[in-house]
């Protein structure tokens, strides 16, 4: 994706560009539905059939009720209403994950793990990071209280997706509830979460071309969710504040053009991971690959530099040269510092890890020009 300054865009885990006809769309919404859709009024009532419209076709894209589906501010507010419904509400005391899961995971947990009085349980992983089935089922086979098992679908990091419908058949087997981090799926994979049988998932609209702070929150059992914010009734007295109806908007639209563009714009992703893997190889740096070559997501590729001159530098350099990408994931305040994914999965590595992540929106010579890039900056 070139910007008029030919700057090239390479982080699109991290956030996505909107599409113009998702903002057109909440323009729309802006302009001639103002109302208040908890007010009584025509303009209120206006306002409250289009959220719920929205919801229907949202819900109906990912293979849900729309009595399922909850509007709210994205990823990391839904993983914190459930985490806190859990231990909160549904008497959970033991909360399993496995060891690199997405921040919000991981200190949600934590802080209501011991608000609750119960514990934090890392699973085993492979070196790719997904669970070992069998390290969960012993997990859950000894654990001595109702559970909660949180894991992520597609990893933000690494790009690696995990099978959770074999591990949710080893959750509901030992009565563990299973929340399924699917921001980074929902709108680039096939999501039939009732089909899955996941317990609770949950998405983020600037993920796939749609506004930053809107998102959803899936429960299987509605019933079962507490409010994290309280006061008017909103979203059936389950997440109180006006709703974001400009907001709502470009989600709904958003998420029907990636569904019905999906497997073209998934096609295009998967030749740029391609270009993009043979072109590093072929600069013969000893560079390593966090990406597996099976069972990922064509648009992550996290690739680990090795230590030479001016490889701790690589990134900053890369953004002076017009590339924009990352060193994992864009939630530590700009922190380069390694993840603890990395430190996880490659403990003791050196080098820098730069993750690239691609959109259709991309196009085969920026992937080209990269490579010229790379190929003078990680020169010996």
């Amino acid at each position: 994706m070139m910007h008029s300054d030919s700057r090239i865009y390479l982080d699109h885990a991290a956030t996505t560009p909107l599409s113009p006809t998702v903002w057109e769309a909440m323009c729309e919404m802006g302009r001639h539905l103002f109302g208040n859709p908890s007010s009584i009024h025509r303009e209120g009532a206006s306002a409250k059939s289009f959220v719920e419209e929205s919801r229907k076709k949202v819900a109906e894209y990912l293979g849900v009720s729309s009595g399922q589906l909850f509007f709210n501010s994205g990823g990391t507010e839904s993983i914190n209403t459930i985490v806190r419904t859990a231990a909160m509400d549904l008497d959970i005391r033991i909360f399993i994950s496995g060891p690199i899961e997405h921040p919000a995971v991981m200190n949600s947990l934590k802080y209501y793990s011991e608000k609750a009085g119960g514990r934090h349980v890392l699973l085993q992983t492979d070196v790719w990071g997904n669970i070992l089935a069998e390290d969960l089922d012993r997990t859950l086979q000894e654990a001595e209280a109702r559970s909660l098992v949180c894991l992520i679908h597609t990893h933000n990091e690494t790009g690696a997706i995990q099978d959770l419908e074999s591990l949710r058949e080893i959750c509901h087997k030992h009565g563990a509830l299973l929340l399924a981090d699917t921001v980074q799926s929902t709108g680039t994979l096939e999501l039939n979460l009732s089909a899955m049988g996941m317990d609770f998932a949950c998405g983020s609209a600037h993920k796939f071309n749609g506004p930053k702070g809107v998102g959803y929150l899936y429960a299987k059992n509605p019933e079962n969710i507490k409010p994290l914010l309280f006061g008017g009734g909103q979203e059936r007295n389950l997440r109180a504040s006006t709703e974001n109806i400009m907001g709502i908007a470009g989600l709904a639209r958003a998420l029907e053009e990636a569904v019905s563009d999906m497997s073209v714009r998934r096609e295009a992703v998967y030749k740029l991971h391609q270009r993009l893997r043979s072109g590093l190889d072929a600069l013969h740096t000893g560079l390593t690959y966090n990406t597996p070559e099976e069972n990922f997501h064509p648009k992550i590729l996290s690739v680990n530099f090795p230590k030479a001159r001016n490889s701790e530098y690589l990134l900053m350099n890369l953004d002076i040269q017009g590339i924009a990408a990352s060193g994992g994931a864009a939630c530590s305040s700009g922190s380069e510092k390694a993840s603890h994914v990395l430190a996880h999965l490659r403990p003791g590595q050196e080098g820098k890890t730069i993750r690239f992540s691609l959109s259709h929106l991309n196009q085969p010579e920026e992937i080209d020009r990269l490579l010229e890039i790379l190929e003078k900056l990680v020169r010996v």
